[in-house]
């Protein structure tokens, strides 16, 4: 802001209004603000946090990666002006609830803060399929982090939220278990294991042996206790496709009945989510010993479906195969506690290549098939493709082989159909848990996908047990068909998702969304603040606020910022912060040469003609410089960790410098100390071609006064094209409130002013600017 006021010598010109920001123009007002605060006290401007590369860690090893374009100066002591070769291009960040941060990568790669506030990520390894296909979403949801991929879905942790997300928990099954105390093991004809069918040729005489079945044995050779009806129990041997049955000590008295019963489990309790269906594996451990016939380690399958519960006692059947028999060979109940552990082998949510689909005669018409084997991941819906390209969508249920369509097909050609969870054309699975519902969605190619709780278990979510949740491959789907969904976020009890051009938005029920083509360019990145939605389109620089309906054009970054005309602008990350939006911006030359980057800050705030924007100011750089080496992508992410602060204006900031080379930035309570803080002030009009003016001296003047090692350089030049030629100071000492110089500046029309701040590495004033006083003569 230029003003002027009368003296007793003349005229000075005031500069100061720094909490207004950059304006459209150097002709307008302050014309740069760099790696300065102006929020903290408006009327003044502070130095800045310095932008400082985290640690990555990996086998052990510490990379900070400064850049090319940064200088190497004592305070940046302990980086790398070499590229590293760890973490790649930033993708997306989760937060968990306690405020530890998880970054993904391009290459798939996860990487874990050390503890909250800590300038440390650790990889997060034996990712194994992260690496190839992690490279599209990432969301922290239900106390897991959920990793969205190249045809992959998957899940790290154990439900104990952070702590339990670590290397060794991708795709972890928790596994149900039912405990069976030893006196539950009982003899008994409990349905479905009814063997009245078997019976004996003739009453069995007192001391007998031996016995005829009626029939051949049908069941599973082995040794089995039969309880004859005089109460005798005997091990008996039974041979599949024989009648013989054989034991050892003669019976007590004769007349046993024709009815055999057998040992069968009977549940005490259960723990976790413990549904057992039919055909489940499970293996079986004792406290004490296992009933003789059962071994410790070996995997044996259920015969049906049991639901174990402590008030309703549910019987089981075992079969040594999958399908097998009912009935498995115990001859003693064993003795201690034992516990049965479902072990079905936990699947990430994924693609399959190769299904195979009975139609029967004919498939035309079809609102149904049946599968050849049981389907293993999560009941949803997916969708189907044929092998000659169709495409429909499909309802899967869990260990069922009954598929439903959405629907009917036309047309059903024989060969391998694929099923999918995720668009196949698309790279971009960006995720968002909604605040409206809590389920999960993530950009899915012209739809958006969804997982979320199945309501029907009422059970805690677990990845390892798929009847715990839904997925859905199109929970709603966009109206344009080649439309690709990019990003989302709610908006009024609503989810707006944007896609290349239009924003849509869906109430959670309705069929289709509304759509608006509310902005007329390309649509990078979508953000809700205080219910208004902020969107970044184009490469022009330019932001926009919507309702969901309607926008308006808020800001655009001046084109001049880059020193060049016309400048392509590409957005990286935003984020909410200190109650402003924040955002990565980088300006490249039309053939694609980067030329600047930096962190912006932009106050909003509703106003009676519509949302208002002012304050525009550069926040930061990045630890690499203001400008990023040829081939860095302007993909980033901002971090906001206001909510977790240890006091300190703290926030995170990751960044590409490189066709594959990426970082992470923080700040703690250093101050930058290289002069990288600076401002530009407007290019004043003070005379002209007929009146030219000389001007006197020139004051800076600061609230506080400086210490030893704080330093400020001022500059000016008579056009845009010149060059800057520094102003030398009177006093050089500290202590100073103000200080000023002989500007030097004789028969001029024009003048622009830049100042410069370099702090103490120790107890810096931070040099907070109020103003800028020129002296005119008359």
């Amino acid at each position: 802001m230029i003003r002027t006021e009368k003296t007793n010598e003349g005229m000075d010109i005031i500069i100061d209004g720094w909490e207004k920001g950059i304006q459209a123009s150097p002709y307008q007002g302050i014309a740069n603000i760099r790696n300065l605060n102006t929020s903290y006290y408006p009327g003044v401007a502070y130095v800045n946090y310095r932008r400082q590369a985290c640690s990555l860690a990996d086998t052990g090893q510490v990379f900070w990666f400064a850049g090319t374009h940064s200088v190497n100066v004592s305070n940046n002591q302990g980086w790398m002006f070499t590229a590293s070769d760890v973490m790649t291009n930033p993708v997306q960040h989760a937060t968990s609830p306690l405020g530890l941060n998880y970054i993904l990568d391009d290459s798939g790669q996860i990487w874990k803060q050390s503890a909250v506030n800590s300038s440390t990520f650790n990889l997060l390894g034996n990712g194994a399929g992260r690496y190839v296909y992690g490279n599209g979403g990432l969301a922290y949801w239900n106390n897991y982090l959920v990793v969205i991929g190249a045809g992959y879905i998957e899940f790290c942790g154990d439900g104990t939220g952070d702590a339990g997300i670590v290397s060794t928990n991708w795709n972890k099954n928790t596994y149900s278990t039912a405990v069976v105390s030893a006196g539950a093991l009982q003899l008994g004809l409990t349905s479905p294991f009814d063997v009245s069918t078997y019976s004996f040729t003739g009453a069995v005489a007192g001391g007998a042996t031996s016995a005829t079945l009626s029939e051949n044995w049908a069941e599973a050779s082995g040794n089995f206790t039969i309880r004859f009806s005089n109460t005798d129990e005997r091990v008996c041997t039974l041979t599949n496709g024989l009648t013989s049955c054989t034991w050892s000590g003669g019976l007590t008295a004769g007349g046993a009945g024709a009815v055999i019963s057998m040992y069968q489990f009977k549940f005490s309790s259960s723990t976790g989510f413990a549904i057992f269906n039919a055909g489940d594996p499970v293996q079986f451990t004792s406290t004490g010993s296992l009933p003789t016939g059962i071994t410790a380690g070996t995997t044996y399958y259920l015969t049906a479906n049991v639901t174990p519960t402590t008030s309703i006692l549910g019987s089981i059947g075992l079969s040594a195969t999958n399908g097998g028999l009912r009935f498995f060979p115990m001859s003693d109940a064993g003795s201690g506690v034992i516990t049965m552990t479902n072990y079905q082998t936990p699947y990430p949510i994924k693609n399959q290549a190769s299904i195979n689909f009975s139609w029967g005669s004919y498939a035309g018409n079809s609102t149904s098939a049946t599968l050849s084997t049981p389907w293993l991941m999560s009941s949803g819906q997916y969708q189907i493709v044929d092998p000659t390209g169709n495409s429909f969508y499909g309802t899967f249920a869990h260990d069922s082989t009954a598929v439903s369509f959405i629907g009917f097909t036309v047309l059903q050609p024989t060969g391998n159909y694929s099923v999918n969870i995720l668009n196949t054309t698309t790279a971009n699975y960006r995720a968002h848990v909604s605040k409206s519902d809590g389920n999960l969605y993530f950009c899915n190619g012209n739809v958006i996908g969804r997982i979320y709780y199945n309501p029907a278990t009422n059970a805690i979510f677990n990845p390892g047990i798929p009847v715990t949740y839904l997925v859905k491959y199109a929970a709603i789907a966009s109206t344009q068909q080649t439309d690709t969904i990019v990003d989302m976020d709610d908006l009024n009890g609503q989810l707006v998702f944007a896609g290349i051009y239009d924003l849509y938005v869906w109430d959670f029920l309705s069929v289709q969304p509304t759509t608006t083509r509310v902005v007329s360019e390309k649509i990078v990145r979508v953000m809700n603040i205080l219910n208004n939605l902020y969107v970044f389109a184009g490469t022009k620089g330019n932001i926009y606020v919507s309702n969901g309906y309607s926008a308006q054009l808020l800001q655009k970054i001046p084109d001049y910022l880059a020193g060049v005309f016309d400048p392509i602008w590409s957005y990286g990350g935003s984020m909410f912060h200190r109650s402003k939006l924040w955002f990565q911006a980088t300006a490249q030359t039309s053939s694609g040469t980067n030329i600047f980057a930096g962190i912006f800050s932009l106050l909003v705030s509703p106003g009676l003609l519509g949302e208002q924007a002012s304050g525009l100011v550069m926040e930061n750089q990045n630890s690499y410089g203001l400008i990023p080496v040829s081939g860095a992508k302007s993909n980033g992410i901002l971090i906001d960790n206001e909510a977790w602060s240890t006091g300190i204006d703290s926030y995170y900031s990751a960044w590409s410098n490189g066709a594959s080379i990426g970082g992470i930035d923080y700040n703690d309570n250093t101050l930058w100390q290289n002069y990288e803080p600076f401002i530009e002030t407007d290019i004043i009009p003070i005379g002209n071609y007929l009146v030219k003016k000389t001007l006197g001296s020139i004051e800076v003047k600061l609230d506080r006064p400086l210490v030893t090692g704080d330093s400020i350089s001022l500059y000016w030049r008579p056009s845009l094209t010149d060059s800057y030629v520094q102003i030398p100071f009177i006093d050089t000492s500290s202590g100073l409130l103000s200080n000023y110089g002989i500007t030097a500046i004789n028969q001029a029309q024009w003048a622009q002013f830049m100042v410069k701040f370099a702090c103490s590495s120790t107890n810096s004033s931070r040099m907070p600017l109020r103003e800028i006083r020129i002296h005119v003569n008359s």
